[in-house]
């Protein structure tokens, strides 16, 4: 070699480095590394080669599968190459020990004191017998400074396990994103799953409830039953024997009762033409509201009039037990219709029956709730009676929630489709907040006030439920002044 195949500190250049047919990086790449074609096979081998010429061939340790070679964090004062076998590389996370790297634990043994390092990184154990030719790293010194040769056959060796060990770094890292971003998607599946299953323990229990309830009002609805009868079937014959002592006509115990405001104006007449207030008002309470008629009354003398009083409060009295049986008998045949239940569907269900049974049941209410019916002819249809009767319970509740008991609740029910009946429920409340329309048929959602909160929602959710039982829909359409639930469903074929 001559003196321009050197530098000025002596040191043997390539001749490739300065022809032209060579890209720069691969002169690099040549001058840094022993042999870049070399496999690391031959590498170590010619490594081993100039160890065993310099140190006088050190003797081989056997190590049998499963020892440990190294622990981590524990010292290390020698360095090892691996001349047969198969090693792995593990750290301790969290009293678990997890493996870090096997095919990329790479043929040298102290790598990380041999960079400056004086603990072990890893802990290093054998997975199959294992030959390693270990040196101390001044044995291991000596020996480069008395053969130069093999310096860069050892920095080859380092620089491809660090670099083997550094890319398997680079997927654990990769693979650790990834099932970050998976563990991420369960988790958040998992929330999902969690609370739709809270709300359906919640709705499972409310169901329950109201199943117990339903019970309960098919039995109290069973005991009323033969007490109303009886009180219905008395107060009917009570009448007919009050008019007969009375001498009045049957069909004048059935006259209903004036309004407020024509009592009012009956009493003003009656003041003002006898003089009295106290006895206009007892003439007004047994239905005389002429001057004309009172007159009549006092011509016969008090006595006869107070028989007359008497009389009249009799008959109003025997009309209102009429009234108030027929009412309760009312009342039971709704909570009967409710609390019905079936095993299997009915033919023949008219849903303007259900409508009547729930109005009945939500009387007290709707005293300030104008009710405004529009009744179409329209097919039965198959299905549980009951069930679609706490349907209609709840639309209407929910109605007079949202009007705060006082407005105007139109029900429609028509058949605008052959093969469908449609149900409406219309009021004229504040309306749902748009935001919140697609959330009314979740579990445990409910609107109260033109505002969303959490609650025991479940009426709409378990009518949803019901509806699609019946292979029906129920629909919202929601604006301020005007909130339409539509209930469709599947007409009898006949």
């Amino acid at each position: 070699m001559t003196d321009a195949d050197r530098d000025p500190d002596g040191v043997a250049r390539d001749a490739s480095e300065s022809s032209p047919g060579i890209d720069g990086s691969e002169v690099a790449r040549r001058t840094l590394l022993a042999d870049p074609d070399r496999s690391d096979e031959e590498l170590l081998s010619l490594v081993v080669d100039g160890l065993d010429r310099v140190l006088d061939a050190p003797p081989r340790r056997h190590v049998e599968p499963g020892e440990t070679l190294l622990e981590e964090g524990g010292p290390v004062d020698e360095l090892a190459l691996v001349l047969d076998g198969q090693l792995e590389l593990l750290r301790h996370v969290d009293d678990e020990e997890v493996v870090t790297h096997r095919a990329s634990a790479g043929p040298i043994l102290g790598l990380g004191a041999l960079v400056g390092g004086e603990r072990a990184f890893f802990t290093v154990r054998a997975r199959t017998d294992v030959t390693l030719l270990a040196v101390t790293f001044e044995d291991f010194d000596w020996a480069l400074q008395q053969d130069p040769s093999l310096r860069l056959p050892v920095l080859d060796l380092v620089l491809r396990s660090l670099a083997r060990r550094h890319s398997r770094s680079v997927e654990l890292q990769l693979e650790n994103e990834q099932l970050s971003r998976e563990l991420s998607r369960e988790r958040d599946e998992l929330a999902r799953t969690l609370h739709a299953l809270e709300g359906a323990q919640v709705q499972l229990v409310e169901s329950k409830r109201l199943a117990t309830l339903g019970e309960l009002a098919a039995g109290l609805a069973h005991e009323l039953n033969n007490p109303v009868t009886a009180l219905t079937r008395g107060a009917a014959q009570l009448r007919e024997d009050v008019a007969a002592l009375l001498s009045f006509e049957p069909e004048a115990l059935n006259a209903p009762p004036p309004s407020s405001a024509d009592r009012r104006a009956a009493r003003r007449r009656l003041t003002d033409a006898l003089g009295d207030r106290q006895l206009a008002e007892q003439l007004v309470d047994t239905g005389v509201t002429e001057p004309e008629h009172a007159r009549e009354l006092l011509d016969e003398g008090r006595d006869a009039l107070q028989r007359r009083l008497l009389e009249r409060r009799t008959a109003q009295e025997v009309r209102a037990i009429k009234e108030a049986s027929e009412r309760v008998g009312e009342l039971v045949d709704s909570l009967r219709a409710y609390a019905r239940t079936e095993d299997e569907p009915q033919g023949g269900v008219d849903v303007r029956e259900g409508l009547d049974a729930s109005l009945r049941l939500l009387r007290h209410r709707l005293e300030h709730v104008e009710v405004q019916r529009d009744d179409h002819d329209v097919d039965t249809i198959i299905g549980w009676p009951g069930e679609l009767n706490q349907v209609w319970t709840n639309l209407i509740a929910n109605a007079c929630d949202a009007m705060g008991d006082e407005g105007t609740l139109h029900l429609v029910v028509d058949q605008p489709e052959p093969d469908w009946v449609r149900v409406r429920v219309i009021d004229d409340g504040p309306g749902i907040d748009p935001e919140a329309q697609h959330r009314v048929f979740e579990p445990r959602f409910t609107t109260k006030g033109g505002r969303a909160r959490y609650g025991l929602g479940l009426g709409l959710a378990i009518s949803k439920q019901i509806v699609s039982r019946h292979h029906g829909t129920i629909t919202l359409d929601s604006q301020p002044g005007r909130t339409e639930f539509t209930v469709w469903l599947p007409a009898e074929r006949r």
